[in-house]
């Protein structure tokens, strides 16, 4: 809806520096956030640890997650994450995120196997949809062109 739109927007522009370079020997100066709240100090304790041998979603160690009714803290700020392209090439993870209130770019390789979907060519009567597995741990062509 409308809302929800305007609110991505407001997101992502947040995720955007005050000011560019004009040229390349020159760096922008890092921002204070705007419409977010510093809640997590870029030095706090990150409590989501991956268990060797044990399959889990990479967005974990992004975001944290909820175990047992606690927040198990993941690497950025909390509601910072926003994730880029989520249903295209899904063995690689991408998007923005906040590190002590600061923007930063994520990519991550998803460790679990994912479905990809090859749509019927419609121009050929005899061709049928077909879904192929994508191994985890793997950037395929189409992953490595999201990145």
């Amino acid at each position: 809806d409308d809302l929800e739109g305007c609110k991505c927007i407001i997101h992502w522009v947040d995720m955007m520096p005050e000011e560019f370079a004009s040229d390349a020997k020159r760096v922008p100066a890092l921002q204070e956030p705007h419409f977010q709240i510093i809640a997590d100090p870029w030095d706090r304790d990150i409590h989501y640890c991956p268990v060797e041998g044990e399959i889990s979603d990479p967005r974990f160690l992004i975001t944290g997650y909820m175990k047992d009714g606690v927040l198990q803290r993941g690497l950025f700020d909390e509601d910072s994450w926003h994730e880029t392209m989520s249903k295209w090439a899904t063995t690689v993870v991408s998007g923005r995120a906040k590190l002590g209130g600061y923007p930063v770019g994520i990519i991550c390789v998803e460790t679990r196997t994912q479905e990809k979907i090859l749509p019927a060519d419609p121009a050929d009567a005899s061709s049928t949809a077909s879904v192929r597995s994508q191994a985890g741990n793997v950037w395929f062509p189409d992953s490595a062109r999201k990145t």
